[in-house]
């Protein structure tokens, strides 16, 4: 897309229209904060992840992948039901079932690994981990209910207690609230996602700029009659995150095309079912606000590393700020992704670069080298000014050295 940020873009100048000039800067920040995750970064991120798992576990036993499917609640069903017909308005089920048949025949070769097996087929083949398969999680409420589906079912039980099978949670995006309701899950012995799913709360807001947006969004809400339920999105998730097929529905609703209360309300997004339209799916795919790297090292404590001696050097301004975020703890990659605004393989590439350059040890603490890299760019680049003046004179010496040598 030509438009750096969203708020430039025509969808985003028609719905900044809709608030008085004193809340527009508040929409703007709003708007320039949405990620969009394209269909390929989604699918290219997914499978990495689903391939990383299978390679480290499958010495351990087989490998069954799900999708992550919403409950019906009108049927009585135990998981895994492979069989269970999906339902017309289905959409990123359909693409997780996708990803996982295509993974699975690509992984033919390690020998154990199963698309969607029935309960029968997890028992013949002696199946040891179980990875399901999602998008996004912002609430935590669909996956959550779907490992339920999974516990209810006796023999799942059964393996369990005697440590026959383990789960693992893949998903492209997770939630800091996310992770914290899925870990504590009794079936979730692992949880995998490439970049932490924006929200309120991992914006790189001040907590008065929080405020002012989520203020927004409960006063404008109001005007064309949406749910206080989904002011802030469902259960008030604040999610800033969008994966190019769907459109969630723990997103802000001021951002679509609502019931207009005394006036036009225009959406940035279309009203209707949860989609993109074509024309947006081709121009804000995988866009993102460049983070703001100067932001970071101030979020960081360690101002000085925005004005340094390599600020201009992208790729060394941010294995310095992974230094300064492992200064001090936490060190785990759930804060650093969410600190850096990092994907994981981007986090694992420049953690392995500072071992490899013997800045942090194995419990990522940083060494003598890490503090000297640190401290070194820090500082910034003496400028020395020349004494010298331009003149075009010829310049006559005035003395030779040497000349009784000769």
């Amino acid at each position: 897309m030509t438009a750096v940020r969203l708020s430039e873009t025509r969808e985003g100048r028609h719905w900044l229209e809709n608030f008085p000039p004193s809340y527009r800067p508040a929409a703007i920040r709003l708007l320039d904060a949405l990620r969009f995750v394209s269909s390929d970064e989604y699918r290219a991120g997914v499978k990495q992840l689903m391939r990383d798992v299978a390679k480290e576990t499958f010495e351990a036993g087989p490998v069954a992948f799900y999708p992550v499917r919403p409950v019906d609640e009108k049927l009585t069903y135990t998981e895994p039901f492979p069989d269970r017909p999906y339902g017309r308005l289905d959409g990123s089920e359909y693409i997780a079932a996708n990803i996982v048949s295509e993974v699975s025949k690509t992984l033919r070769y390690l020998g154990s690994v199963i698309a969607s097996p029935t309960l029968e087929e997890l028992r013949e083949r002696r199946v040891r981990t179980i990875v399901l398969v999602d998008d996004n999680i912002a609430s935590s409420s669909t996956i959550t209910a779907y490992l339920d589906k999974w516990w209810q079912n006796p023999s799942i039980r059964s393996w369990r207690s005697y440590g026959l099978i383990r789960f693992v949670i893949v998903t492209y995006a997770c939630s800091r609230p996310g992770a914290f309701a899925v870990r504590r899950h009794r079936l979730a012995d692992d949880l995998r996602y490439v970049e932490v799913g924006e929200d309120f709360g991992t914006a790189h807001w001040t907590r008065a700029q929080r405020d002012e947006v989520r203020d927004l969004c409960l006063r404008f809400a109001s005007r064309y009659a949406v749910k206080r339920s989904l002011e802030l999105g469902y259960k008030r998730s604040e999610s800033l995150l969008i994966i190019g097929h769907t459109l969630p529905n723990t997103l802000p609703h001021i951002l679509w095309a609502g019931e207009p209360l005394g006036r036009p309300w225009v959406g940035f997004f279309a009203r209707g079912h949860r989609r993109l339209t074509p024309e947006q799916q081709e121009t804000l795919a995988g866009h993102r606000t460049p983070p703001d790297l100067d932001g970071i090292a101030e979020a960081l404590r360690h101002p000085e590393l925005g004005s340094g001696r390599f600020k201009d050097w992208r790729n060394a301004q941010r294995l310095l700020l992974v230094l300064a975020a492992l200064s001090r703890p936490p060190r785990t990659d759930d804060w650093l992704m969410a600190v850096l605004q990092l994907k994981i393989f981007e986090l694992q590439f420049l953690l392995a670069t500072a071992r490899r350059l013997h800045m942090i040890d194995d419990r990522r603490r940083l060494t003598d080298e890490g503090h000297e890299a640190l401290r070194a760019g820090k500082s910034k680049v003496r400028r020395v000014r020349s004494r010298l003046s331009p003149n075009d004179d010829p310049y006559y010496p005035s003395s030779l050295r040497g000349v009784g040598a000769i």
